[in-house]
């Protein structure tokens, strides 16, 4: 707004069909519309934000147990804790422009009742536009009645001026020059209502630029402090973006940092300290051999019995036979085993031949 009594809408708001009055008034009434838009746009936008953030730390809490990642799985905390910092980040964005919003929506309201106050203060002007129509339109019908009237009155001069130079009858003179006579008195009666009308426009147009310039300062006054209030709003709503996309910033550059330090040889050994399991390298096994497998295997006892006398079911079974700790005492084991039964087998064979020499014998 321009210093002392001057004000910018006083030099450019008139025209020849008056609209200036009415377009500040209508400004005015803008200013409302303006408020609440800011305000609905600043909602939509927490709306976005809140989910934005509510999105990011869901996605966090699911990241929270993740699969076996092996030696990444230092630098997924890290990106999942930056989840969690970034959508916190977002709610809090959300919450201080739900806070601006509602201020915004509490000063739209206010504007509604300052403009019926306003309406009031400015009304005369509005008066003095609608007088000053009507002025103008009733000039326009005096100024036609007026000229009108002044032709009528030219052409009858010019027909009694003929009709005596053409020697018409003295009774058509005298009816020319009667004409005449009433058209001139008609003349100087438009002329004076003309006058009459061009006098009440040139009031008109002074009361409706006194109007105009005192509304002009109280329209530029309103407006000013609308744009100031509404500059202020835009500047919170820009300092607000402003801290929180540095807190962003700050957020992304401490992953950045922490990525850095995440250098490949610590993820290695921070892996080795959390998963080693111990220094301790396998022994190799030596061969300890057992008592057992060393030494003669006992062996078969031959019967005490006459040779003729069947053999027992005792003596028939083999004798026990200790187990052998090795693969090779098994084996020996088992060939001793085998060897038994051949021998055993043959002893049976001759002790049956011998039974059969004694019952020839004996039957001889």
């Amino acid at each position: 707004m321009l210093d002392g009594d001057e004000s910018m809408f006083q030099h450019d708001f008139w025209g020849e069909k008056n609209q200036g009055y009415n377009i500040l008034y209508h400004n005015m009434k803008y200013g409302h519309n303006a408020a609440k838009e800011l305000a609905e746009f600043l909602k939509e936008r927490a709306a976005i934000e809140d989910t934005s953030g509510k999105a990011l730390i869901r996605q966090a809490k699911t990241a929270a147990s993740p699969p076996p990642l092996g030696t990444f799985g230092p630098l997924w905390q890290l990106l999942r804790t930056s989840k969690e910092r970034l959508g916190a980040i977002h709610i809090k964005l959300c919450h201080k422009l739900q806070e601006l919003a509602k201020d915004i929506s509490d000063y739209s309201n206010s504007q509604k009742e300052k403009h019926k106050t306003m309406k009031d203060e400015v009304s005369p002007a509005g008066e003095a536009v609608q007088s000053l129509e009507a002025a103008q339109v009733h000039t326009q019908r005096m100024k036609r009645a007026y000229n009108h009237v002044c032709h009528e009155l030219e052409e009858a001069k010019e027909a009694f001026l003929k009709a005596q130079k053409e020697g018409h009858k003295v009774k058509e003179q005298e009816r020319l020059e009667t004409r005449m006579k009433k058209l001139d008195q008609s003349v100087l009666n438009a002329e004076f209502d003309y006058k009459a009308a061009v006098t009440k426009h040139e009031s008109a147009c002074q009361e409706f630029e006194q109007r105009m310039h005192a509304a002009c300062r109280r329209f530029e006054k309103v407006e000013d402090e609308h744009l100031q209030k509404m500059h202020t709003f835009m500047g919170q709503y820009v300092d607000i973006q402003e801290e929180l996309f540095k807190e962003m910033q700050e957020a992304l550059q401490s992953v950045r940092a922490q990525t850095l330090e995440q250098t490949i040889s610590k993820l290695f050994e921070d892996f080795v300290k959390t998963k080693g399991t111990g220094k301790d390298r396998p022994v190799v096994a030596k061969f300890e051999q057992n008592s057992s497998s060393s030494g003669p295997l006992p062996t078969i006892r031959e019967p005490s019995s006459p040779a003729h006398a069947p053999a027992s079911h005792d003596s028939q079974q083999p004798k026990d036979i200790p187990r052998s700790s090795s693969a090779s005492g098994l084996k020996k084991t088992l060939g001793l085993k085998r060897l038994r039964r051949k021998k055993k087998q043959k002893d049976s064979n001759e002790s049956t031949l011998s039974g059969a020499d004694d019952v020839v014998r004996l039957s001889g």
